[in-house]
């Protein structure tokens, strides 16, 4: 079967670009992938096994959901087994596991926890039964707690006063700030994420940078981005320099969604 001319064309892109980064690198150099959908994908595309020997991938914060504490995770139990109470969330937080159970065994033993696929419908949810408490467990970086924060503002001015949400929202900066603390950790740059990137833009890293002296380079998703944001993590750690780049331009600006930041702002006050 003939090769599509596009792929065939990504492909030939995708080996030309790991000649490049194999003939770069001559010492042992450590990125840090922050997002787990950066993850999924370096390991869809089989990225780890088109690297030199001397160049490593470190997973990073990942999934905010996955490193949502025990002890927040009883208190969303908690919350489920209250009868007045009907607690609404997204689908990946059911299989967290608290220190004795998850939100899914306490919803298969009886407890009222409702899957939805967007804060809004925790509105409806309230509106429909108003004799119940709805609590929306929020936990998520920026891209997810942006759109809990409009939904606040909706329910205000609505007056929906059984829709409240229970927020365990990270903030991208303090998370990545934190791992600095960490006198163990040893690598020399940051593939920085997509996703949350569109919403605090470029600029956001701008800290980090300047605190730490880390290469920051945000990248979208697909082989070639990724491979892209890690030649530019390479050539930065050959000049000894450390600054913000975006080989992400189609979808991160340097200023971020000014719209998504001032809701957040207005709603959220950041603790830690």
């Amino acid at each position: 079967m003939e090769q599509n001319p596009k792929q065939a064309a990504l492909e030939q892109a995708v080996q030309e670009l790991n000649m490049i980064i194999r003939d770069a690198v001559s010492r042992p150099m450590g990125f840090m992938e922050v997002c787990g959908t950066h993850t999924m994908s370096i390991f869809r595309h089989g990225i780890r096994s088109l690297l030199p020997a001397s160049l490593e991938l470190v997973s990073g914060p990942c999934c905010p959901v996955c490193i949502t504490i025990q002890v927040d995770i009883d208190a969303m139990i908690g919350l489920s087994s209250r009868p007045d109470v009907i607690v609404v969330t997204f689908g990946d937080l059911l299989g967290v596991p608290g220190s004795r159970t998850s939100l899914a065994e306490a919803h298969a033993n009886g407890a009222m926890v409702e899957i939805v696929y967007s804060p809004a419908s925790g509105l409806k949810i309230a509106l429909q039964d108003p004799d119940k408490q709805v609590v929306f467990l929020g936990a998520g970086f920026e891209t997810t707690a942006s759109v809990v924060a409009a939904t606040i503002l909706e329910a205000y001015a609505k007056e929906i006063n059984n829709f409240s949400v229970f927020s365990r929202h990270k903030v991208m900066y303090l998370a990545l700030n934190a791992l600095w603390g960490d006198q163990e950790l040893c690598i020399n740059g940051l593939l920085c994420p997509g996703h949350v990137s569109t919403i605090i833009g470029a600029m956001a890293y701008a800290p980090l940078c300047m605190a730490h002296g880390i290469p920051c380079v945000i990248a979208g998703f697909e082989p070639m981005d990724i491979l892209m944001g890690i030649h530019r993590l390479v050539l930065q750690n050959l000049r000894e320099v450390a600054m913000v780049e975006n080989v992400y331009e189609r979808a991160v600006t340097w200023e971020g969604n000014r719209n998504a930041n001032g809701l957040m702002e207005t709603v959220f006050e950041s603790r830690g």
